[in-house]
């Protein structure tokens, strides 16, 4: 039976996606506030409108999912009640975007030196880059939806490699 996507694809697909991942505290530079500010100006160049909205497209799906599976989701056909439930969720999304949005400033500035930002940032200037980035929200989209079907066939293969493991170890015991 295949898994419904869940906040623990959509973790995996930040960790995927945030080029070292979570750095959660803030880290000390050669150059403080410029590596900072051209971290975060990487970052915006890298998540165009399409990627952020792709992220958020995401979270709108998993909360929705995630929801209907309540014994009261019943709840969820009345109309005023969905409408604010789908506003919480669109603010929620949107959060999870700009939390994304912290997380690879963080981790860019954390596991790039300034140097090499700049670098990365005439990369982004470059024809090949701006072409990277406007292909990103389909690349991100790409992973995102792939994102379950690989995990059900990892656990399936675990389910399966497990299951004959413990049949040729009973075996052997049975010698």
């Amino acid at each position: 039976m295949p898994i419904r996507p869940t906040l623990f694809h959509t973790l995996m697909f930040c960790i995927a996606i945030s080029s070292g991942g979570f750095a959660a505290a803030q880290t000390k530079s050669e150059d403080g506030a410029e590596h900072a500010a051209r971290a975060e100006k990487l970052v915006d160049v890298m998540l165009t409108p399409g990627v952020m909205n792709a992220y958020e497209d995401m979270m709108k799906s998993t909360l929705w999912n995630e929801l209907t599976k309540y014994p009261d989701s019943a709840r969820l056909n009345d109309k005023e009640t969905r409408t604010d439930i789908i506003g919480l969720i669109d603010t929620l999304a949107v959060q999870y975007a700009n939390g994304i949005r912290k997380l690879m400033i963080d981790s860019h500035r954390k596991n790039f030196s300034l140097t090499e930002i700049r670098e990365l940032e005439r990369f982004f200037s470059s024809p090949v880059g701006k072409s990277y980035s406007k292909k990103s929200e389909a690349i991100t989209r790409d992973v995102a939806n792939g994102l379950p079907g690989l995990t059900q066939r990892l656990i399936d293969s675990a389910i399966a490699g497990s299951a004959e493991l413990m049949r040729k170890r009973e075996k052997e015991r049975n010698l």
